[in-house]
């Protein structure tokens, strides 16, 4: 690992314990575009993202710093040119990263300008999640939800579009557990959960969340904890099969 490479992660991890209104103003955000979206080589899903800072630029050479949520790092060289976009290290064309993942699996985004004989200076910064897990209705009603951890044993739910200050009901089933708990809406009508789907006794499993209110239909999400909250989305769509939901079990049975 290169002396620029080691400064470069060591302000990651600085950045990263830095309070999140800190990081704002010490770092614009780094624009991406979607350019792509399946990988041509073997048809699984993939984004594909161009880079750019907003406004004008000092052209250099930089370097984009990729980390996963399993802590894998990419670093790839770029050129930073006048305009703020993002292009290859030979200059003309734009830069095309691709990045795969799960459906709620993060991706963290650090760019850096890294002249020869200078360490790295940290330029903007971006979370980009390739394949969120999102329901909404036609009320404008919307849940998000987001992996906050590696083990897949913990998420982030975010909701929008509600009534200012309504009381909403979130309902939630793991595995064999489940319960229910009213959950205030603040006053510019989102709210922010954190949910530990694991199971005592158990590995991974699939979980649902409901979230009911006045002058909707409830909103259900599906997922699964463990290691396979980070399945491909090819893979993902054979997880109903294999991890069910009590009733589910009892359906198959039934049915057979």
């Amino acid at each position: 690992m290169g002396h620029k490479t080691l400064v470069f992660f060591l302000t990651l991890a600085a950045l990263c314990m830095l309070d999140k209104e800190v990081q704002a103003i010490a770092l614009p955000d780094l624009n991406y575009t979607l350019v792509q979206s399946v990988n041509p080589l073997d048809g699984e899903p993939s984004k594909y993202y161009k880079f750019s800072l907003a406004g004008k630029s000092t052209p250099s050479s930089g370097i984009l710093l990729i980390k996963r949520m399993d802590g894998e790092f990419t670093d790839i060289p770029v050129f930073i040119d006048k305009e703020g976009i993002i292009r290859a290290p030979d200059k003309q064309n734009e830069a095309i990263i691709g990045m795969d993942g799960g459906y709620a699996e993060k991706f963290e985004v650090l760019l850096a300008a890294s002249e020869k004989n200078q360490d790295a200076k940290p330029l903007a910064k971006c979370v980009i999640i390739p394949f969120p897990r999102i329901v909404q209705d036609d009320k404008g009603h919307k849940i998000e939800l987001e992996a906050a951890s590696p083990d897949g044993e913990h998420f982030l739910i975010t909701g929008s579009g509600f009534k200012p200050n309504e009381q909403i009901t979130f309902k939630s089933r793991s595995c064999n557990e489940s319960g229910s708990v009213p959950l205030k809406i603040d006053a510019q009508g989102n709210f922010y959960i954190s949910y530990d789907p694991a199971v005592i006794g158990k590995t991974v499993g699939p979980f649902e969340v409901t979230f009911c209110g006045e002058n909707m239909q409830p909103l259900k999400m599906r997922h699964y904890w463990g290691k396979i909250a980070f399945c491909k989305p090819n893979e993902y769509k054979t997880l109903k099969n294999k991890y069910q939901l009590p009733e589910e079990q009892t359906q198959v049975l039934r049915s057979g």
